[in-house]
């Protein structure tokens, strides 16, 4: 999927590297899916692709953006403090 979305956008893996300040060997090593690759990675890669990363509950067809989800992540944990 990495490698699709940085070709669909016509980026190079050294361009997409840099500007994710990681090196080519770990890009190069999400593609191959030698390494794993975090959710917050994989969604900062999607949006240096101009990709959006979302998740669609199956039972009511509801959407929900990854952005939208973290952040209310993050509110839950704030509240707990």
């Amino acid at each position: 999927m990495i490698r699709f979305m940085r070709l669909e956008s016509k980026l190079r893996q050294t361009d997409l590297s840099r500007e994710l300040n990681i090196s080519d060997s770990t890009l190069a090593h999400y593609e191959s899916e030698y390494r794993c690759v975090t959710l917050e990675m994989a969604n900062k890669i999607a949006e240096a692709c101009d990709f959006e990363m979302v998740f669609i509950n199956k039972r009511n067809k509801k959407v929900y953006r990854f952005k939208d989800v973290e952040r209310m992540n993050y509110d839950s944990r704030v509240k707990k403090s």
